[in-house]
């Protein structure tokens, strides 16, 4: 079960602390969209949503989407904002992740992956030991197969929750 255990749960990406991350030496997120940034299909980041963005990139973080989604709704999404974006990324697969470790030469230690899907952010980002940000997803609605996946993650966020393995808002260091 630890391939499912997240640094940190949040209820919703507003809750991040930007000091907290700081502290853990974060210099670098990267983000998922659906249903973490945006509600499900979305085109463009709301007005809270591009403020929120902007107050990360102007407190020194590098942001980098990483979706599975198509090229087209990933740049229309972040292009306004000028955040470097990776479509088609496959998750839970790490060659996107490592690609754009090696091309910007970041150190893993100081990078975040912040999502709101198990087998794919969390999954994602656990292969290569970075810290992982769960986010409770935004809305119900998803693609089909994060529609079926749903219920199993639900089971394993609650055993998380009933046996004490995590707290909402508590960062873990030892997962």
């Amino acid at each position: 079960m630890s391939i499912f255990k997240a640094n940190l749960y949040l209820e919703s990406i507003y809750d991040l602390d930007i000091d907290l991350l700081k502290q853990k030496g974060i210099k670098y997120l990267f983000l998922d969209i659906d249903n973490t940034l945006a509600g499900y299909g979305k085109k463009t980041p709301d007005k809270k949503m591009a403020e929120f963005l902007l107050s990360l990139q102007q407190a020194g973080f590098k942001l980098f989407v990483i979706s599975n989604n198509t090229r087209k709704r990933v740049a229309n999404f972040c292009e306004s904002l000028k955040i470097a974006h990776y479509s088609m990324a496959i998750k839970p697969f790490s060659f996107t992740y490592r690609h754009i470790i090696k091309k910007f030469n970041l150190d893993p230690l100081a990078i975040a992956c912040i999502g709101d899907q198990y087998f794919t952010d969390v999954i994602g980002a656990k292969r290569l030991k970075l810290i992982v940000i769960f986010v409770v997803p935004i809305s119900k609605h998803d693609d089909i197969i994060t529609t079926m996946l749903r219920p199993l993650e639900k089971k394993i966020f609650t055993y998380q929750m009933k046996h004490k393995k995590i707290k909402i808002g508590e960062f873990n260091d030892k997962v």
